[in-house]
């Protein structure tokens, strides 16, 4: 996927913020939601981890805020011809598991 960059200011920092909204990240793709394993955030960079919760925040007070309903869904691990298998992402436990990213 090809975006353009943009050099943004941010609090007296320069940073490049990729052009890219969620519709073309998304790209060609029907997904209705983005599912993302506990056990590789959590293995995230700190810095990155408390990036990602202060969006996940703002998120969640704007759809509280303008009454979007949250309801519970059910995630089920399937392989690529849609048949339901065992997870391959090891289980976060209670925060001790890592997932090695330095590849």
């Amino acid at each position: 996927m090809t975006t353009e960059e943009t050099t943004v200011s941010v609090a007296n920092e320069q940073w490049v913020r990729p052009d890219t909204d969620i519709h073309t990240w998304f790209s060609l793709t029907y997904a209705n939601y983005l599912v993302l394993p506990r056990s590789l955030l959590q293995s995230l960079p700190e810095e990155m981890q408390y990036r990602l919760t202060e969006v996940l925040d703002e998120i969640g007070d704007l759809a509280l805020a303008n009454d979007v309903p949250f309801p519970d869904y059910r995630v089920q691990t399937v392989d690529d011809r849609g048949r339901y298998m065992v997870d391959p992402v090891p289980h976060y436990a209670r925060g001790r598991t890592r997932i090695d990213l330095s590849a």
